[in-house]
């Protein structure tokens, strides 16, 4: 309501200046963010409360509460897309309507986001989406600029700038802002590998007595790629749930071979036990969540026992790393079973060699090898076209854990593949999360 403006200076070539200026009404700039990699755009809350801004490094949002003088506090995570991260494209501009929601323009299209940073769904454009905006008579029309065209989407709510009321800032900053309903640390050493420290992101509640129960979400990407960065916005959703939630980084092949994987998250687990007091958690009530050779890792800590070894030497040698529930999204579980021949190399850079030459390593890394009475109910997830993992493989399981005696149950995503977006995989999630509440709590 002053004339004040906020805007933003990236560095896209260096990635190293970018930063979020106040340009105040007497024309003098101060420089009041700058903690992000490239800053882009932003946007303040119908309230005057929050300043979310974009950055196109990490390819998420962030909010910062805004002080009374105009500049803001210590920012947080907002949303981070639910995409893998080598497949995310720049956020960029984005847009308010008049209840608060959020338009971001980035990977897939423009996604929506309720004012706690969870995501209410994607409108999908078959191009990169560069700004949003509402417009039209009414203000009741989005409009999306992309790489060729301009769409417009006719909506039932107003854009917040035809709604809104300024209030003089002294009086929006008189109320503090909600604080967030999370703490999110990042890269947290957990544990070493010779000289390579190995991290992890921790979230976990800011409300509540605790002690909580843990799930520790683990990144696919063939045992050689991916990291911890592609789950943050679940940890921050587990957090918000009441759970305490760590996004695990472990060694990649072929640098590192099994079982090096498998020893660190057994160490991440371990070392979520061995800080069961300072984190404030139930040391019993441990879950593994993982994607593809992520949840081939998950299945390795809800089957093995301390006796099958592969522990490694991380640190905490004293505590488990078994933990109480399992959720595998299209994970292998038996490498000794046929394969398509693409997944055949990817197995192969991950034991350093085929089925013929180190059949006993195969046996060794497949968790069905290790199904026995007392391992962690299980909740498996598999799309029936999958061209890397064959459904099948969710049946040897489910043979197994039947024969055990160990709960669960799977579901087939009938035309799924390696992995499935939209309706599917919001039923998926809330599923997930109903296995867990379950099992855990």
């Amino acid at each position: 309501p002053n004339g004040d403006i906020y805007f933003t200076d990236p560095d896209f070539d260096k990635q190293k200046t970018s930063a979020v200026y106040l340009l105040l009404a007497d024309g003098k700039v101060k420089k009041i963010i700058e903690d992000m990699q490239v800053t882009n755009g932003l946007k303040v809350s119908n309230d005057g409360r929050w300043l979310y801004v974009a950055d196109d490094g990490p390819m998420n949002w962030r909010a910062y509460p805004i002080l009374a003088d105009g500049t803001v506090g210590p920012g947080t995570l907002f949303f981070d897309p639910p995409v893998a991260a080598d497949k995310r494209t720049a956020p960029d501009g984005f847009t308010i309507d008049q209840n608060g929601t959020l338009y971001l323009s980035g990977s897939g299209g423009v996604w929506v986001v309720d004012k706690l940073g969870r995501s209410l769904g994607l409108i999908p454009i078959p191009e990169f989406c560069s700004n949003v905006a509402f417009g039209g008579d009414d203000g009741k029309t989005l409009f999306m600029t992309c790489a060729k065209q301009v769409y417009s989407l006719k909506m039932t709510v107003r854009g917040g700038q035809f709604t809104r009321k300024n209030k003089d800032r002294a009086v929006a900053a008189a109320t503090a802002p909600p604080k967030p309903s999370y703490e999110l640390q990042e890269a947290v050493e957990y544990g070493t590998a010779g000289d390579e420290k190995l991290t992890l992101h921790l979230a976990r509640p800011t409300a509540g007595a605790g002690p909580f129960p843990v799930v520790a979400f683990i990144h696919g990407g063939g045992w050689a790629g991916g990291n911890k960065d592609g789950h943050k916005n679940e940890i921050v959703e587990a957090a918000k749930r009441g759970y305490v939630a760590i996004s695990v980084g472990y060694r990649l092949a072929p640098k590192h071979r099994f079982p090096a994987q498998v020893e660190d998250v057994k160490c991440a687990v371990r070392w979520l036990r061995a800080h069961a007091k300072e984190l404030n958690i139930r040391a019993d009530k441990i879950g593994a969540v993982g994607f593809s050779a992520g949840a081939h890792l998950a299945m390795m800590l809800g089957t093995m026992d301390k006796g099958d070894g592969l522990e490694g030497n991380g640190g905490w040698a004293d505590q488990s790393s078994k933990v109480q529930a399992v959720v595998e999204f299209f994970g292998p579980v038996d490498l000794l079973a046929e394969y398509p021949e693409v997944s055949q190399g990817i197995v192969k850079n991950f034991i350093g060699g085929t089925k013929e030459e180190k059949r006993e390593e195969y046996r060794k890394a497949s968790p069905i090898t290790y199904v026995n009475e007392g391992d962690a109910p299980t909740l498996l997830l598999q799309g029936t076209e999958d061209p890397l993992v064959p459904y099948e493989q969710a049946f040897f399981m489910a043979t197994a854990l039947t024969k055990a005696k160990v709960p669960g149950r799977v579901e087939l995503i009938l035309g799924g593949g390696h992995g499935w977006g939209g309706k599917q995989r919001e039923d998926s999630m809330r599923g997930m999360w109903e296995f867990l509440d379950r099992n855990l709590r």
